[in-house]
């Protein structure tokens, strides 16, 4: 594994782009690297997810899926993140991707997280505040269309549940 390398991809991703050179060599110590083929799945909707991605080289497009169908709703090209939110908050990811040709992506789990929390707090916070920005900024964008699905689960709910919310 090429240190230096994965160094130079995590500092033109915009996630990292204010990390400095010592954070980013000990952030590429720590990374998996996995490599997907042309059309191999990454992940699902509702997979149990517990990491982001940094995409390496290749292309990879996101999708939503049911019974008959699989239907691509974007995609990403390298050096961009994926999946930032399940590094703090694991859960079911809500969308699925996978390698449009060959990809490889360095993965960084939350137990990498709770790694850096104990060996290097500093560069944990650094990391989590990256993440947090980069959420918020993501979900500034989108306020008008949450807004839009909440007013609509109220007025489903109805004015005799909402009282039990």
């Amino acid at each position: 594994m090429d240190v230096r390398l994965i160094a130079g991809t995590l500092r033109r991703c915009p996630l990292f782009e204010r990390f400095d050179v010592p954070s980013l060599g000990k952030l590429a110590q720590l990374v998996e690297c996995r490599h997907f083929q042309s059309g191999q799945i990454i992940f699902r909707a509702l997979d149990e997810g517990a990491s982001l991605f940094v995409l390496s080289s290749g292309q990879v497009e996101f999708f939503i899926e049911n019974q008959t169908q699989l239907r691509v709703v974007g995609g990403c090209g390298p050096v961009r993140s994926v999946g930032e939110l399940s590094l703090l908050l694991p859960g079911p990811r809500m969308i699925g991707a996978r390698a449009v040709d060959e990809a490889s992506l360095y993965e960084m789990s939350s137990g990498l997280l709770k790694m850096l929390e104990l060996s290097d707090p500093s560069l944990a916070l650094e990391l989590i505040a990256a993440v947090r920005e980069r959420a918020a900024a993501g979900l500034s964008t989108q306020r008008h269309l949450f807004h839009a699905l909440f007013v609509r689960a109220l007025e489903e709910i109805g004015d005799g549940e909402l009282s039990r919310l």
